[in-house]
Formats: structure tokens, sequence, C-alpha cells
């Protein structure tokens, strides 16, 4: 199984997961669309590869090279990601306000 493969794998398993439903194709390359397309909102930047983007509120981690999504996470994950000095060039407009 090449790279690609296991990252679609990976994120059609943790959208299950972390959202309660399956992710249908159709759903997963609308995704894909609204970053190609400019209509995914940019969180953060990790690499010159790996971007946190959000749309309708779902955060997901796009990998720019394969045009894949890695994974899906919800909002305190989102948050909890955020955190580690990794990311730059963070939105913060953009990160999600959670409530203690």
């Amino acid at each position: 199984m090449t790279k690609g493969k296991a990252q679609i794998k990976h994120a059609y398993r943790r959208y299950e997961e972390r959202f309660g439903k399956k992710l249908k194709q159709h759903e997963y390359q609308r995704f894909i669309g609204a970053v190609r397309r400019g209509r995914a909102t940019l969180v953060a930047k990790q690499t010159n590869r790996v971007f946190l983007y959000v749309l309708d509120d779902v955060y997901f981690i796009y990998d720019k090279i394969r045009r894949n999504v890695v994974t899906f996470l919800t909002a305190p994950m989102a948050v909890r990601q955020l955190q580690n000095r990794k990311w730059k060039h963070i939105n913060e407009s953009k990160v999600p306000q959670l409530r203690p």
C-alpha cells in the first residue's frame, strides 16, 4: 500500500471514529476540492507539505504533495494540535474557542 492510499484509508477511519458516521467518497472529494479551489479556510501550516484547514466546522489535515486529507479532527483536537510548537502561521481567528 502506498503512503497516499494509507493516508486516505486513515482519514476515512478517523472521520467515522470522530464524527460517528461513514464518510462517503463524494464527501471526501468535497474536502479535497475545497482546498484546491480555495474554499476551505487555512488555519495553520506545519511544513511546506502539511496544512490544517477548516470547512463547515470540520478540521482536517491536508498533505499538499499527495493532495490527500490525512486525518479529520474535532475542534478540541485541533486546539491541542495548534498548541504544538511545530505549527506556524496560525490564523488565530479560525482557532476554535472552547468553553472550559
